[in-house]
């Protein structure tokens, strides 16, 4: 057997270790969780963090300092992991990141752009803890940061609090970039509640409260959404209250305007 051969064996072999064990440490966790009765946000946020672990290089940024570096935070509207970018967008390239982005490009010769669901922060009884999440995305080098986050939230009772730990933390980590905050698609009470975030902390709000409950900006049921892989989705009735195209356009346009 070649030198050649007998390393490509070695290095199959270490793979196969290395999955195996990624296996046996995720069901491990699993069945903690469920051992010690932890709640489902607590497992989400354990889960993130595991999955930040076994696929290091899946979630490692590469800002530039000679580009335009943008993060986009936020939910399935901002991000939805399983069709490769906002849901309900008929397109990838039509969801407001996208747009966004595109927009970018016209006034700078290179940009760097990630979006990030950081549901997980929503829905966590603690959202202080999830905030070391975010220390993949943030770095000194970045430009602008967006925060899209509110709609899958149940408790408001510590939102404003939670909001503005979270806004200090992205300015900490990353004290160059212009912090906007995006207002909520839904809910009139916490796109108040976001807004005066936004204003005690020194940030641009976007606000697109004028098309909160307005079906023209959502999607409809039975649109076809081709994700990232180009497959397709048909949008169910559910997902139907996620903005559509023109939702995503008016919300890309808003946050253009924070950017002149």
């Amino acid at each position: 057997m070649s030198l050649k051969n007998i390393f490509l064996a070695v290095l199959t072999a270490l793979i196969t270790v290395c999955l195996i064990f990624e296996i046996i440490i995720y069901s491990g966790y699993k069945r903690l969780c469920r051992d010690i009765n932890f709640g489902s946000s607590k497992f989400e946020l354990l889960k993130t963090e595991f999955d930040y672990f076994a696929h290091y290089y899946k979630y490692q940024t590469e800002y530039s300092s000679d580009a335009f570096n943008y993060l986009a935070i936020g939910n399935s509207i901002t991000l939805t992991p399983e069709f490769g970018h906002g849901m309900c967008s008929t397109k990838p390239d039509n969801d407001y990141f996208n747009l966004v982005q595109k927009s970018l490009l016209k006034n700078h010769p290179k940009v760097i752009a990630y979006p990030y669901n950081f549901a997980v922060w929503e829905r966590s009884n603690n959202r202080e803890e999830t905030l070391c999440l975010l220390d993949t995305y943030l770095d000194k080098k970045l430009n602008l940061v967006s925060i899209q986050l509110g709609e899958n939230v149940q408790d408001i009772t510590t939102l404003e609090q939670d909001f503005i730990h979270l806004i200090n933390y992205v300015k900490d980590k990353a004290p160059n970039a212009k912090v906007i905050i995006v207002g909520d698609f839904w809910n009139k009470d916490v796109n108040a509640i976001r807004k005066k975030s936004a204003e005690i902390s020194g940030c641009d709000f976007v606000d697109i409260s004028a098309i909160i409950g307005n079906k023209n900006f959502q999607s409809k049921e039975g649109t076809v959404s081709m994700r990232q892989n180009g497959s397709k989705c048909i949008v169910t009735k559910d997902m139907s209250t996620h903005p559509g195209d023109t939702g995503m356009e008016y919300i890309a346009q808003e946050i253009l305007k924070h950017l002149n």
